[in-house]
């Protein structure tokens, strides 16, 4: 009778649209196992084009890198950055200790524990700029604020809104986060940002108006939409 409580009761918990990811305590991600509780997102294919398109571009460079994720979560993006790229230093930011406990598990059970350096930062806030980093990467919260209400159940009612809310038009992260990188990027250095399936004129506009870039451009997903933004230091 003991198993067949325990499949009523996480019968129950997906009958609730509780997210299958969370009833099993962890998901796949770059073919890697995560950890995942309600305190961190649950990985989704849309990051592995965000990754796999900064890999692109770091893996021909030769000696070691510094790069910086911005919105740690699981950790899936630094955890992947640090296994594909053996020299790179990597350092991922994350207001939420939670999530930052999880992340720093992640690495560990991933064989990079020792490699990747989590901060607990609002974005930028907590580290000095300085423009040491070779890249940095971000997958931040982009969705409507408008929109949010009506995302599906298993999104909305049990996801943290932390990652998901990016503010008035989804934009007020992104917006930020374009007026700050510039100053711990390196002359040269690229940034790579996953962004919202509506949002790559815009966010590229922004970046083009800042100043300090240049090299812009939007990649589009397997389905056809703009899907990550990068962009070059300039200088």
């Amino acid at each position: 009778f003991g198993a067949q409580n325990r499949v009523d009761e996480l019968l129950a918990r997906r009958l609730r649209r509780e997210p299958l990811a969370y009833i099993l305590g962890e998901w796949e991600f770059w073919s890697l196992p995560f950890e995942v509780t309600p305190a961190v997102l649950i990985p989704r294919p849309e990051t592995e084009l965000l990754v796999e398109t900064a890999l692109e571009a770091l893996k021909p460079a030769s000696g070691p890198l510094r790069l910086l994720d911005l919105g740690t979560g699981s950790g899936i993006i630094p955890v992947v950055l640090a296994r594909e790229l053996p020299l790179a230093s990597v350092y991922s930011l994350d207001c939420s200790l939670a999530a930052l406990t999880v992340a720093a598990r992640n690495a560990k059970r991933n064989g990079v524990g020792g490699r990747v350096r989590f901060v607990a930062s609002d974005w930028l806030a907590g580290i000095r700029r300085q423009p040491v980093f070779d890249a940095v990467v971000s997958n931040p919260p982009y969705i409507d604020c408008q929109a949010v209400p009506g995302l599906q159940p298993e999104v909305r009612d049990f996801e943290p809104h932390l990652a998901l809310n990016g503010g008035q038009g989804g934009l007020e992260i992104i917006a930020r986060l374009c007026g700050e990188i510039a100053g711990v990027l390196k002359p040269g250095g690229r940034l790579f940002m996953e962004i919202g399936f509506d949002q790559g004129e815009t966010a590229a506009a922004l970046f083009a108006a800042a100043g300090e870039y240049d090299d812009i451009r939007v990649r589009r997903d397997y389905a056809g939409h703009p899907r990550v933004l990068e962009a070059r230091r300039a200088g």
